[in-house]
C-alpha cells in the first residue's frame, strides 16, 4: 500500500469510531442523564434513549465487523480461454458468452493472472480481484463487493437510525433547555451538526444504492456512466482544453458470444463460430427488475445468477433488510448447505469444474439484453473476433 494513500485509509475509520464514541457520550450523558433524567425527571424517556442507543451501537459494531471479516468476495482464478481450439488442459473451455474488448479478447488481470469476471475489479487494498466490486469505503476501511454489500447497507441503515434518534430526542428537549438556562449545551450543538450531516449523507447513500439495486448496478458502473457523459461533452466541445480533459471513457462495452446464442440456449459451439456484440455502458444487462434484484441480495447472497423469483419472497426480503441479524442467519444457512464445498472443488485446477468457472460465476444477462444481442446478430451488425482472422 502506498504510504501517502494508505494513511487516510487508516486514520478515517479511526476518526469514524471517535465520532461515534463522542456522540454516545453527548447523547447518553449530556442529553439523557443531565437534561432528561436529572433536569426533567423523565426517567422512562432517558432509559428509552439509553436502550435504543445501546441496541444500535451493538448493531453498528456487529455489522462493521461482519463486513470487514466477510470481505468483499474474492474472484476465482480462471485460466485463459481456449480461443484457438488448442488441445490439452492448459486452457479453460470457452463459455457461451464473456465480456471483453472490441477485438473479442477477454479481460485479463495481470496481477491475479486470471480472466476477469464481469464487474470484477482488482483491489489493491484487498490484493485480489473483487467480485461485483462496488467501491472502497474510506469510512469503514474496507472494500465493498458481492459478499459484504448487504452487510454494508445494514451498517449504513443502523448508523442512520442512530443519528435520527439522537436528533429526535434532542429536538424535543432543546427548547426547554434554552428557556431554563438561556444558553445551549455545547454538546448539543455538536450533536445537531454531526448527526444532521451524517443523516443527510446516509439518506443520500441509501437512496442511491436503492437505485443501483433497481438496475443491478454498482457504484463503479455508475461512475463509468458519468465519466462517459463528461468525456462525450468534452469531446463535442468546440474549445477543448487539454488540461481539463477527463478520463477517456467512450461508453462502449463488448461481449463475445457464440453465434447460436438464444434466450435459453446453453449449448457450446465450435470456437470458430463467435461474434462480438457492442452495447452501451448506459444499458443494464444484468437487471431483472427491482423485485428480483432485491430478493437476490437478501435471500441469495447477492449471487451473480439473478433470475425470476417468486413474488412472495419480496415481502420476506424486505423483512430481512429491516430485522437485525436475520440476514446473518440466512447467510449461515446458505453456507451450511454446501456452498463452501463447491468453492473448494472449483478452486482445484485439476477438477473438470475449473473449465467452467467463468460460467459458474458470470452474471446472468436478462432476456431483453439477450434479445438485443440476437437482433444485432440477425441484422449482421455484429463483427467477427479479430483473433479468428489470425492465420
Amino acid at each position: 500500500m502506498n504510504l501517502k494513500n494508505g494513511i487516510p485509509k487508516i486514520i478515517v475509520p479511526f476518526v469514524t469510531l471517535l465520532i461515534l464514541v463522542y456522540l454516545n457520550f453527548a447523547c447518553f450523558y449530556s442529553l439523557a442523564y443531565q437534561e432528561i433524567y436529572i433536569q426533567h425527571q423523565a426517567h422512562g424517556v432517558a432509559i428509552s434513549l439509553w436502550t435504543l442507543g445501546c441496541i444500535f451501537d451493538i448493531l453498528i459494531v456487529t455489522y462493521w465487523i461482519l463486513l470487514y471479516v466477510k470481505g468483499p468476495g474474492r474472484a476465482p482464478v480462471i485460466k485463459g480461454f481456449n480461443l484457438y481450439d488448442q488441445e490439452g488442459t492448459e486452457y479453460s473451455q470457452l463459455p457461451k458468452y464473456f465480456l471483453g474488448d472490441e477485438n473479442g479478447y477477454p479481460y485479463w488481470c495481470s496481477n491475479c493472472q486470471s480472466i476477469k469476471l464481469p464487474r470484477s475489479f482488482h483491489s489493491k487494498d484487498s490484493g485480489y480481484c473483487v467480485m461485483k466490486f462496488d467501491h472502497y469505503c474510506l469510512w469503514v476501511g474496507s472494500s465493498i463487493g458481492q459478499d459484504n454489500y448487504g452487510y454494508f447497507l445494514k451498517f449504513a441503515l443502523y448508523c442512520l437510525s442512530n443519528f435520527l434518534i439522537s436528533l429526535i430526542y434532542l429536538a424535543v428537549y432543546t427548547r426547554s433547555a434554552l428557556v431554563e438556562t438561556t444558553s445551549i449545551n455545547t454538546n448539543y450543538i455538536f450533536i445537531y451538526i454531526l448527526s444532521g450531516f451524517f443523516s443527510i449523507f446516509l439518506i443520500a447513500l441509501l437512496g442511491s444504492n436503492v437505485w443501483y439495486i433497481m438496475n443491478n448496478m454498482t457504484t463503479l458502473d455508475d461512475l463509468s456512466r458519468k465519466q462517459s457523459v463528461r468525456y462525450a461533452r468534452w469531446k463535442d466541445s468546440k474549445r477543448r482544453n487539454p488540461k481539463s480533459k477527463p478520463r477517456v471513457e467512450d461508453g462502449k462495452r463488448y461481449v463475445n458470444i457464440n453465434s447460436d446464442l438464444q434466450v435459453d440456449g446453453v449449448t457450446q459451439v465450435e470456437n470458430t463460430s463467435r461474434l462480438v456484440i457492442k452495447y452501451s455502458v448506459r444499458e443494464t444487462p444484468f437487471s431483472f427488475g427491482f423485485r428480483n434484484n432485491w430478493i437476490n441480495i437478501w435471500l441469495y447472497g447477492n449471487s451473480p445468477k439473478v433470475k425470476e423469483y417468486k413474488r412472495e419472497l419480496f415481502s420476506f426480503s424486505l423483512l430481512v433488510f429491516f430485522v437485525p441479524l436475520l440476514d446473518v442467519w440466512i447467510n449461515h444457512r446458505r453456507a451450511r448447505n454446501g456452498l463452501g464445498e463447491l468453492t473448494r472443488k472449483i478452486d482445484d485446477p485439476e477438477t473438470p469444474l475449473n473449465n467452467h468457472l467463468y460460467e459458474l460465476y458470470c452474471d446472468n444477462f436478462n432476456e431483453e439484453f439477450i434479445e438485443m444481442m440476437n437482433g444485432q446478430k440477425n441484422n449482421k451488425k455484429a463483427q467477427k473476433p479479430n483473433y479468428l482472422n489470425i492465420a
